[in-house]
């Protein structure tokens, strides 16, 4: 088996460096691990003052999180009392209002709870199926629901496949989660 150790990342065919930059935010939604939020409303906390979402958007976003489903949100002025799971969502619903063609999610369920982080998951599997989703993870759910894994390995890509492929193939990995 060939794994790369170089390469350049190409989206349709256009080498990345030679994308600017504002391009690529049209192209690319990310949601990294950090827990921050802005003294301000829970839409503004979503959109980050962009004006161009509709409210079909923020429903959306909405709807995918599961933002709707708790009485948690109801006072969208006041977020201090939000638990940390309860951030990961509105990031997450700021990741996904955009409705850009690559989402980039990097352990986006820690803090939120199993059953919230699968139907989240499921959520935003059906509403971004024609695009790409990259999981930055270890939850064994979304490595399931996976197309291909990469594993990382000292900075080093050291398997590529299925999840199935994966179980057998990585021993550290039975290790930590069997």
């Amino acid at each position: 088996e060939c794994l790369p150790d170089c390469g350049e990342l190409d989206i349709d065919w256009v080498y990345i460096k030679d994308i600017p930059r504002t391009g690529l935010y049209s192209i690319i939604s990310t949601r990294f691990e950090e827990d921050y939020l802005l003294s301000s409303s829970l839409n503004y906390n979503i959109s980050l003052g962009n004006t161009m979402y509709s409210k079909e958007n923020f429903s959306y976003a909405y709807q995918v999180s599961l933002l709707n489903n708790d009485n948690i949100f109801k006072n969208t002025d006041d977020l201090s009392h939000l638990s940390s799971g309860n951030i990961r969502q509105i990031h997450l619903a700021r990741a996904i209002i955009p409705e850009n063609e690559i989402l980039i999610l990097d352990s986006p369920f820690s803090s939120i709870d199993n059953k919230s982080a699968k139907t989240i998951n499921e959520k935003i599997l059906l509403a971004n199926k024609d695009k790409t989703i990259l999981y930055i993870t270890n939850n064994v759910d979304v490595l399931k629901k996976c197309d291909v894994l990469f594993f990382l390995e000292d900075g080093k890509i050291s398997f590529v496949g299925d999840y199935e492929q994966f179980k057998k193939s990585i021993p550290s990995y039975s290790e930590v989660f069997y």
